[in-house]
């Protein structure tokens, strides 16, 4: 679904409240919702085409000036709410900000024109004039709720601008059959109103679906960090940007948490290690847990002594402060190795360079950031591979 505009991007207040649809439902499904309304051009096209005949036969078969003129801003809204359709189409499709307030006015005048051309078309009492009117409007509620169903208050503004004054209108004929429409269209109006209703609440609810499924496809669930999917599709947008760097993290003294405590504590502080990682991330960072307690960062760097400052500071921030786990304060270490993008140098290269270096840093002294030079091998493993498992060196040494 194109990413349209939403009530944050309509400037009015009026424009606000008729697309505000609760403030329990989450920002990015209510702009991706709203999107639906600018829906296809072959429905417009319907629509339009659909009153502009009516308008006309209606003005030559009455008479009235006003129809003529109804008849004649037909025509002009047309042309004037595609022009503003497709450009609030194309900033839906750019993100960008679109007349949404000029849409909703439009579309308002629209229906009010039907509204008051059916009221006028009843009210002269040639009665297969009044049919027309009365059947057209009332054969356009449906097509009205299913199009403004993702603003139901503005779905229920078009319903009755669109279709009530018709209806007081065969009120004032006193005719018996036209009395029962007036009796009707309310009815209708109320009815369509919460099918729209119903129609935003499910779509509502499969929006909300779909985004924690694709949330729980790319995130670690106990961290709400990046998982391996989601780092593979994070540095796959971020590989034809700045020179990139890696910081490939492993706790020390993980696993006598996890022995001496138990897993409920292991997890409990993996997550405390989490929150500390996304405390310190800087505009560009992506961070993912790959594994166990293993933590990985991929940022702009452009020096080793900036990819060794980073590396520092991230173990200052893992490792700095002790973590209290229920009535007990734990101690931890943590150590990193780092590597930078080499010119023309794969992610995946970038990434088993840092792991690399990260086994040196377990090999000697603990808590240490180890940054791999130029000449290390990148071409041991690939990406896949390593995000599967640590290597089998490493994973030695952190026994």
């Amino acid at each position: 679904m194109q990413v349209p505009a939403s009530s944050g991007l309509a400037r009015w207040p009026v424009s606000r409240w008729l697309l505000d649809i609760g403030s329990d439902v989450p920002a990015p499904i209510r702009v991706a919702l709203m999107g639906s309304m600018y829906g296809s051009l072959f429905i417009y096209f319907g629509a339009v085409l659909n009153t502009m005949i009516v308008a006309s036969v209606l003005a030559l078969r009455v008479g009235s000036p006003f129809l003529y003129v109804w008849a004649g801003l037909e025509i002009a809204l047309a042309g004037l709410r595609l022009v503003v359709l497709i450009s609030c189409r194309r900033a839906s499709a750019n993100g960008a900000e679109g007349p949404v307030d000029v849409y909703i006015l439009l579309s308002l005048l629209w229906g009010g024109g039907i509204g008051l051309g059916s009221f006028v078309a009843t009210a002269s009492g040639d009665m297969i004039a009044a049919l027309v009117a009365c059947v057209s409007s009332t054969a356009m509620l449906g097509g009205l709720a299913f199009r403004y169903f993702p603003a139901p208050r503005l779905a229920s503004a078009m319903l009755a601008i669109s279709t009530l004054p018709g209806a007081l209108a065969c009120v004032l004929t006193g005719e018996p059959l036209l009395i029962l429409v007036a009796f009707q269209a309310p009815l209708y109006v109320v009815i369509m109103t919460r099918a729209a209703w119903w129609m935003n609440r499910v779509m509502v609810k499969a929006l909300c679906a779909e985004r924690d499924n694709a949330h729980r496809a790319q995130h670690d669930s106990l961290t709400g960090l990046l998982n391996r999917t989601g780092l593979a599709e994070a540095i796959a947008g971020a590989e034809a940007g700045s020179k990139l760097g890696c910081l490939f993290l492993d706790l020390d003294g993980f696993k006598r948490v996890n022995d001496t405590m138990g897993h409920a504590a292991g997890d409990e502080l993996l997550a405390m290690v989490a929150a500390r990682l996304r405390e310190a991330m800087q505009p560009g960072d992506i961070v993912a847990r790959i594994g166990g307690d293993e933590f990985l960062l991929v940022a702009p760097m452009v020096s080793r002594d900036h990819a060794r400052m980073r590396g520092e500071a991230m173990i200052a921030s893992v490792a700095g402060l002790p973590y209290v786990i229920g009535s007990h304060g734990v101690l931890i270490g943590a150590s990193v190795g780092a590597a930078l993008q080499r010119a023309g140098g794969g992610l995946e290269g970038l990434i088993v360079a840092a792991d690399e270096a990260l086994y040196r840093a377990k090999s000697s002294d603990r808590c240490q950031c180890v940054v791999a030079e130029d000449h290390d091998d990148e071409s041991t493993l690939w990406l896949p591979e390593l995000l599967e498992a640590p290597t089998i060196a490493r994973a030695a040494a952190k026994g």
